[in-house]
């Protein structure tokens, strides 16, 4: 059995020193037998500064493990033999990382907020779907500065505090990455937006057709001036023989969605 914990990026005091450390990720193996679990120590993975897991899943038939690191936005491939995971492949889980001509940004989670999420191997093997979220916030004023010159009278109401909003910058989506079935490699194929803020988790209905997205934040948008509320939502795609997802549609959630799964029922 493989477990991971993310790890935590250090927090800081207004004076810009550390005030907790940084926590680093682990990967940890167990052994099972007669009910009971031991933990492998020497097959102990421990993680970079920066980089933590978030989720792992399985490959169907080899022995396979698939890493999503939601602090480095990462997506790592490991080999599985005599209890010891050994690191084969490390890759960007993000459409556009850094190093790549259509992006300018650093997107990592401690400059500014992206992360990396659920990750879920297809049944068939031939590929897997990575979670990409970030919501970071800036303030929005629409008219900002057009009174700037005039000091408040000490009398007046303190003005309302400015609603936050998405800043535009950084990836909510699902990508799709094709594996080789020698090697295990993860190659990525192309991303699909989840229509949503932070896609917590997503699952595969168990007639494999359809992908649910479970996209946790509600959050505010700018679009031309016009402030627009996103909900957290349920976001339903259609998933092609080859792992490509159509957008079906979403159904908007009164609360934050943590987690979702799905399963066959039968019976009335």
């Amino acid at each position: 059995m493989t477990i991971c914990d993310r790890g935590n990026d250090p927090t800081y005091g207004s004076d810009g020193g550390i005030v907790t450390p940084e926590a680093l990720g682990h990967l940890l193996v167990y052994s099972y037998a007669s009910g009971e679990l031991s933990q492998l120590t020497a097959s102990t993975i421990t993680f970079p500064s920066g980089v933590g897991p978030r989720h792992l899943d399985w490959h169907p038939t080899q022995p396979w493990v698939y890493l999503s690191a939601e602090r480095g936005n990462r997506l790592i491939m490991y080999a599985f033999a005599s209890g010891v995971l050994t690191e084969k492949f490390d890759v960007p889980s993000v459409a556009n990382p850094a190093d790549s001509p259509d992006s300018s940004l650093d997107m990592t989670e401690a400059i500014n907020g992206q992360r990396a999420g659920a990750i879920h191997v297809h049944p068939s093997g031939k590929f897997l779907w990575i979670t990409n979220r970030n919501y970071a916030l800036v303030p929005y004023v629409p008219e900002a500065g057009a009174d700037a010159a005039e000091p408040a009278d000490a009398g007046d109401a303190a003005a309302p505090a400015p609603i936050e909003v998405f800043n535009g910058v950084g990836e909510n989506n699902l990508v799709l990455f094709s594996i080789d079935q020698t090697t295990g490699e993860p190659t990525m194929v192309s991303a699909a937006d989840s229509h949503g803020f932070e896609p917590r988790t997503f699952t595969l209905d168990p007639s494999g057709q359809y992908v649910i997205v479970g996209n946790q934040k509600k959050i505010s948008t700018v679009t031309g001036g016009v402030v627009t509320t996103v909900n957290p939502n349920l976001t339903v795609f259609q998933v092609a023989t080859d792992g490509q997802l159509t957008f079906l549609k979403t159904y908007d959630q009164s609360g934050e969605v943590w987690w979702e799964g799905a399963r066959a029922v039968t019976g009335p």
